[in-house]
């Protein structure tokens, strides 16, 4: 059988990439709080 491609974090893990990668990304606070908060539904998702 062949692995699907996934692999899981710890939340922790997941919650401070996304904020890394948030304030890279992010101008202003609000959008940055909006950018963690879309790429944690959306690494949760899968």
């Amino acid at each position: 059988m062949q692995k699907d491609g996934h692999s899981c974090h710890r939340l922790k893990e997941q919650a401070f990439w996304a904020e890394l990668i948030a304030e890279r990304e992010g101008r202003i606070p609000e959008e940055r709080a909006s950018l963690k908060k879309r790429l944690l539904h959306k690494w949760m998702g899968k």
